[in-house]
């Protein structure tokens, strides 16, 4: 059985994935790729994602894929889906 992590971006602190709110999560995110064994990101929130946000998220679920672990992007908008 999976025990679920919830990263939650919410517009008032993170929903702009651009450089700002890519800082707000880096470290966040790397600490939960090498601890937690199911990640779900909920992006519903999320107005924005640019390439530092892609970065702030790709190389941490790399590293959670590569344990063997589950990772799952929730809900983005059209506008944040057409960036991943």
């Amino acid at each position: 059985m999976w025990r679920i992590h919830r990263v939650r971006l919410r517009s008032d602190s993170v929903g702009r994935l651009d450089i700002v709110g890519a800082q707000a999560i880096g470290l966040k995110m790397n600490v939960i790729a090498g601890t937690k064994t199911a990640v779900l990101i909920d992006m519903q929130n999320a107005e924005f994602i640019g390439s530092m946000g892609l970065r702030a998220l790709v190389p941490p679920a790399r590293a959670i894929k590569s344990r063997g672990a589950k990772i799952v992007l929730f809900a983005p908008p059209e506008i944040v889906e057409k960036g991943l």
